[in-house]
């Protein structure tokens, strides 16, 4: 047949749709969330369903097989129940949706099986089509009524276009008014898209379509229950120290500047008995108070003499509490304060009790010296009585001190069991989610690529059946798109996997140079094809450490891109080198180079350095690929070039082998 302006508009359509399935496959590797991934898989069932009218403008008897027609009503069935569970889940209130996702997958497989039923169910998956459109149509309309949200507004308009889309095919009406309102439908998807694509939506509609942002609340928690107890430390006078049951000072307060002396930082992490600035006099009696702590007994106001950065020689009241958990001593809380002006008093208040002893074993006669002496020691004791008031003070503040650290301490141990279980807990939820993202990733690959293979299996059947050159050339284009669709779902997700955790690496030695000419033994026919020279200068003695299928993976890539943006004539060269420890690979071409934007950018996921060729073969993903594979392998991975027309080098390093 000739194709016609109306056969273009529907397998612009048919494009048109596999990229939304495409986009949103894009947005669940973003965020993982299963809503993307369910309509990914209904967009590309739509599109198997939808070639329903593309094999039959061309001419294929569809109209006599069974098969086809039933394909056609099971693709638009899956779309809608994917929109029946988008526009219920806010009336329903889902609260779980991995175990919708998992009912929608079962229904979507189980709806396939009408395919194979002898009989036909032409008429029951109508009625259920009709059933779900109606219920669609009203739950929309509702949930713009509650919400009155832009995002819904264009989805609901997008429904009322599929339900006039689906009446003009039910009274056997399609022509371009059909056309028109499939084109607005997913127009309005589109725009739904874009208005929904910032927000940090998680649910409603708006959650099908945006980057959902998940909210840290335990870590926002701990960091203000952090800065509460900090806050306490950090403002009082007294020196607070955390020690090790080794000895080795774990934290002092911002105070140790003044009661010590010296910065905090200076004796963090250093052992108590070589960094704290015991007087040589008080050191026995400071080792006593230490093995008490290190017994997990407790003291109150050790006094000894410390010395200062500067020398000055001080005064410290010592109290400590040790903490023990599960019978074992886990840390020792100290309160140090300085009591330098205590002892001047005291030994004021000394000296004058020895000058009063001195005068009262003088001379009877010398009263003048004696009235003095008492005078000046009714003097001292009023000074005495004061220090004694202002000591009483004093200890009465440390009392209160004492008591909130023990409340502090208390809450402190609460808080860290909290979190230790928490962490626990988060730890077997990750641990689980890692495992369940690795059996998804497996499943997803399945998935992912059984929408496309009746795509690739019938396409070139029917290609062979057409004999006008333009349509045949129309059809190249398709089959050139689906065969890219389906190499992106195996980049898409072989990137998934190197991201996966749990991927592991069959290290083993591998000489360099045999790989190379393997990779370049299985590449001749590409080389012959762009008239590419390729000259292998590694030295035959390099061995690395690697995994010789992922390294394989990786030469192939680098080397089949040099030759693709190499002009015909072209060169490229491969060497390699020690570097001690690494081995640094470079793959030089002589193409179109790179700007120094492009440099920045070229390992991106999805990034094409020439954005004018628009061709199938490449699908921005190969060299994110290469980066995760030598990243996985330790080393680095970097471009370099010249200017535009000049040509790039590609560097990577590779573990040295140890028996190099």
């Amino acid at each position: 047949m000739n194709y016609t302006p109306e056969f273009l508009l529907w397998l612009f359509l048919l494009f048109s749709i596999t990229l939304f399935g495409i986009w949103f496959a894009h947005l669940y590797s973003e965020d993982k969330d299963k809503r993307k991934l369910m309509f990914s898989i209904a967009f590309f069932t739509n599109t198997i369903g939808l070639s329903y009218f593309i094999f039959e403008m061309i001419g294929y008897p569809i109209g006599e097989e069974k098969l086809f027609h039933t394909i056609y009503l099971w693709g638009g069935l899956v779309f809608l129940i994917a929109i029946f569970i988008a526009v219920n889940e806010y009336i329903i209130g889902i609260k779980n949706f991995d175990k919708v996702f998992r009912i929608f997958l079962l229904i979507s497989i189980c709806s396939l099986t009408t395919v194979v039923i002898p009989f036909d169910v032409t008429e029951f998956i109508l009625g259920i089509r009709r059933f779900i459109g109606l219920e669609i149509l009203i739950a929309g309309i509702y949930q713009l009524y509650r919400t009155r949200s832009l995002p819904i507004l264009l989805f609901v308009s997008s429904l009322i276009c599929f339900v006039i889309f689906s009446i003009t095919i039910l009274v056997d009406m399609r022509g371009y008014l059909s056309i028109f309102a499939a084109y607005m439908a997913y127009f309005f998807i589109l725009l739904t898209v874009i208005v929904s694509y910032k927000e940090e939506a998680t649910e409603g509609i708006q959650s099908y379509f945006s980057l959902k942002k998940k909210l840290q609340s335990t870590k926002k928690a701990l960091q203000e229950s952090e800065e509460r107890y900090r806050t306490i430390v950090e403002n009082t006078d007294d020196l607070i120290m955390l020690t090790k049951p080794d000895g080795t000072i774990s934290y002092m307060s911002p105070s140790c500047k003044n009661v010590l002396g010296s910065p905090p930082e200076s004796l963090i992490n250093t052992k108590l008995w070589v960094s704290y600035p015991f007087h040589p006099d008080d050191v026995d009696k400071a080792k006593e108070m230490h093995y008490k702590a290190l017994e997990g007994k407790g003291g109150r106001n050790y006094e000894y003499r410390i010395l200062s950065k500067d020398g000055e020689v001080k005064w410290v009241s010592h109290s400590w509490s040790p903490i023990v958990e599960d019978g074992k001593l886990k840390m020792v809380v100290s309160v140090i304060r300085d009591v330098t002006e205590k002892k001047k008093i005291e030994e004021e208040l000394t000296l004058k009790i020895e000058e009063l002893e001195k005068a009262e074993k003088a001379s009877l006669n010398i009263m003048e010296d004696l009235q003095e002496t008492i005078e000046e020691l009714e003097r001292t004791k009023e000074e005495v009585m004061e220090k004694n008031k202002q000591l009483e003070e004093a200890m009465e503040e440390l009392q209160m001190i004492n008591r909130e650290l023990n409340v502090a301490r208390e809450q402190l141990a609460t808080l860290n069991k909290t979190l230790e279980e928490k962490v626990k807990q988060r730890t077997q939820e990750v641990e689980k989610l890692l495992k369940q993202k690795d059996e998804f990733i497996h499943q997803l690959g399945h998935d992912l690529k059984t929408p496309l293979t009746p795509l690739t299996t019938l396409l070139p059947i029917i290609r062979k059946k057409v004999d006008d050159p333009k349509l045949q050339e129309l059809l190249d284009t398709t089959i050139q798109s689906v065969n890219y669709m389906k190499n992106l779902v195996i980049k898409t997700l072989q990137l998934a996997r190197l991201n996966s955790p749990n991927l592991q690496f069959k290290l083993e030695d591998v000489k360099l140079r045999e790989e190379v000419n393997e990779v370049l033994e299985r590449n001749q026919s590409l080389f012959m094809e762009h008239n590419i020279v390729v000259e292998n200068l590694v030295d035959e003695n390099l061995i690395v450490k690697a995994d010789k299928l992922r390294l394989s993976e990786l030469l192939d890539n680098l080397i089949s891109n040099a030759v693709k943006y190499s002009p015909n004539g072209g060169k490229v060269t491969i060497k390699a080198e020690d570097i001690g420890g690494e081995v640094k690979v470079s793959i030089q071409d002589t193409g179109m180079g790179m700007s120094r934007e492009q440099l920045e950018h070229i390992f991106d996921e999805f990034y094409k350095a020439d954005s004018s060729r628009h061709d199938f073969e490449s699908s921005g993903l190969g060299l994110p690929i290469c980066k995760k594979i030598v990243e996985r392998h330790g080393g680095r991975i970097w471009a370099e070039s010249p200017g535009l027309g000049r040509g790039s080098i590609f560097y990577f390093t590779l573990p040295n082998s140890a028996k190099q």
